[in-house]
């Protein structure tokens, strides 16, 4: 069966066919991946079947077991950052190599030893995916180093990047949330330039490159020939970076050549200037996490952007439906994984696998950003339907034999009957009435031969000869179907 990334990267294979579509329906697009990877037969069908699955209680009371069960997650202890973080390309996800919140995206020396790009410059990168292959992009840096975008504390509903205006960092001071003033800190424009310097240096040596050979090496899309845009911006609510497309107007969803990204400040303000990893914790590591992270979580966006893989309309002026905001950012934080404690994603995680309707509700097909828990939310399904196509197998043995009765043998029939559908159930009916080994599922799943999958759509039947293993002097039961697909058992002999 498909290994976390084989499934993300099918996935994804179904989203870039609609690269240069700008009239499909971002959910119905969904539908076609979804159905394509796992054995639900549209997007809503799959979230109906995690939401119950993830917050069954009846069937695993433990919620860490069920998580791990359903979903993969193995939830990291409370302050432990070694942990493997769930990113699809680490243990938790089934591809062997711990990924911990400093090694998901890889660095080696100091910050501090590594030079500044020129202000205004543009400066060529590549970086080479585990297969071998070599990509270039190139980073456009803002005119100043000295200056920031001043978003005025916009709201939602008050957006307006016409309104926005350019700052010069001098003498005065910013608030990281002047409008929630419970928890807001105050940060000097000398720690305003000495972040931007700090994260300049890690995007320009490592993290950009880095984040995109990641979305390669996860999700089979590539950087190549692209820009990012980066500027550094302040006075806006709740953000912690953003990115879009720079050159293209709105509903064009195809491929972006430009992709803006936006770095949120004064949030990073107590930014390590040391770390390679851009530590932003403060208040000891409940509000923020690895700044690599949060840049590896936006060059998904950018690269999805820049494939035109990730459709979101206005919906102010389109009537095509946008893909919703729980996939839209949790295939950004599937990229670098949630198990982990940094950030209190371990108690996000639980909190929506023990309340049903709160889960369902963060599974809105709504499209939009900046929902917190649809981030998580979305991370969990994904890691849903990676799981279903991992496979079971009880205490690690494949049962193959049609006549053992044990109860291991009728829960891996009946998982292999629901995670494969119709071709599955034929092979192990015919197959168990002939007295032969259970199917391989894999190969029954896989096969497209017509002595393998059969249309039971019609009213028909099968003689014995067409059973395999049924000699002549054999007698057994055949089923049938009428035109209405009920089953009809009939007794048969051969010869």
């Amino acid at each position: 069966m498909a290994t976390s990334i084989e499934t993300m990267k099918s996935f994804m294979n179904v989203l870039k066919q609609y690269a240069n579509d700008t009239v499909t329906s971002g959910i119905a697009i969904l539908d076609n991946a979804v159905r394509e990877v796992t054995r639900f037969g549209s997007l809503q069908e799959a979230i109906n079947s995690f939401v119950n699955d993830v917050t069954d209680t009846s069937r695993i009371a433990d919620t860490a077991q069920r998580l791990k069960e359903t979903c993969g997650i193995v939830l990291g202890a409370d302050n432990d950052f070694t942990a493997d973080t769930g990113a699809v390309s680490g243990a938790n996800a089934g591809n062997g190599t711990v990924k911990n919140a400093a090694s998901i995206v890889p660095e080696t020396g100091t910050l501090a030893e590594l030079s500044m790009p020129a202000a205004g410059s543009v400066t060529s990168h590549s970086y080479t995916t585990s297969d071998g292959k070599t990509f270039s992009f190139n980073i456009q840096w803002p005119a100043s180093f000295n200056q920031v975008q001043d978003r005025k504390w916009q709201t939602l509903d008050t957006y307006d990047p016409r309104a926005w205006t350019t700052e010069e960092l001098t003498n005065q001071t910013f608030a990281s949330n002047a409008v929630v003033n419970e928890g807001t800190v105050t940060y000097t424009a000398q720690q305003i330039r000495d972040s931007i310097e700090a994260i300049t240096k890690g995007m320009e040596h490592w993290w950009v490159a880095e984040s995109a050979k990641l979305a390669y090496d996860s999700y089979g899309l590539d950087f190549n020939g692209k820009t990012l845009k980066v500027n550094y911006f302040v006075n806006m609510a709740d953000v912690q970076a953003a990115t879009s497309p720079a050159d293209k107007k709105e509903n064009d969803t195809t491929p972006a050549d430009v992709i803006e990204m936006g770095i949120g400040l004064p949030i990073y303000g107590d930014i390590d200037t040391v770390d390679v990893n851009g530590n932003t914790r403060f208040a000891g590591g409940a509000n923020q996490c690895y700044l690599d992270r949060t840049i590896a979580h936006e060059m998904i966006h950018g690269t999805m952007q820049a494939s035109g893989t990730l459709k979101g309309y206005d919906e102010k002026t389109s009537s095509v439906a946008s893909m919703p905001e729980f996939f839209t950012e949790g295939v950004a934080e599937l990229v670098m994984g949630l198990d982990d404690y940094d950030g209190q994603n371990t108690g996000k995680i639980v909190s929506l696998a023990t309340d049903r309707a709160k889960l369902a509700d963060a599974m809105s097909l709504a499209p939009g950003t900046g929902t917190s828990i649809r981030y998580t939310s979305g991370y969990m399904f994904l890691r849903y339907l990676c799981q279903q196509n991992l496979g079971y197998q009880p205490d690690d043995t494949v049962v193959t034999t049609a006549v053992d009765t044990s109860a291991n043998t009728a829960q891996n029939a009946l998982y292999n009957i629901d995670a494969h559908g119709k071709s599955y159930a034929e092979q192990l009916i015919l197959g168990t009435m002939s007295g032969q080994p259970l199917p391989d599922a894999d190969a029954v799943y896989s096969s497209s031969s017509a002595a393998k999958v059969m249309d039971y759509g019609t009213a028909g039947s099968f003689s014995a000869l067409e059973l395999p293993g049924f000699r002549s002097s054999d007698s057994l039961s055949l089923v049938s179907w009428d035109s209405s697909r009920n089953p009809i058992l009939a007794s048969a002999q051969n010869g």
